[in-house]
């Protein structure tokens, strides 16, 4: 993560843990378990409200385009992640770009 979210932490955990809750539920309801050791790259942009407003892309040289599809819901299915405060969108302004990757192990 950037630096600049090292203020944010606790906004940051609740985003990652979210996200995480959301992964592990969708894989249970597909029942999709792709090999171990697949991992997607994910890009997308958090916007000030909260909101996933894009998925800028979803990269893996080894996943399914079923693992990349996941990845992808895991992360707006629970958009949005609540508003930022007035000190957070004077630091980070009005949306950023993240970087995140999703590493498959067994199910």
């Amino acid at each position: 993560m950037d630096a600049q979210w090292a203020k944010y932490g606790a906004y940051l955990q609740r985003l990652i843990d979210s996200v995480q809750i959301s992964f592990d539920t969708i894989i249970t309801k597909r029942g999709i378990y792709p090999p171990t050791g697949t991992v997607v790259t994910i890009k997308f942009r958090l916007e000030k409200t909260g909101a996933v407003s894009e998925i800028i892309s979803a990269e893996s040289s080894d996943a399914s385009e079923e693992a990349k599809s996941i990845c992808k819901d895991a992360i707006a299915s629970k958009s949005p992640y609540g508003k930022w405060t007035d000190r957070m969108i004077a630091a980070l302004r009005d949306s950023q770009e993240f970087t995140w990757k999703f590493y498959f192990g067994s199910p």
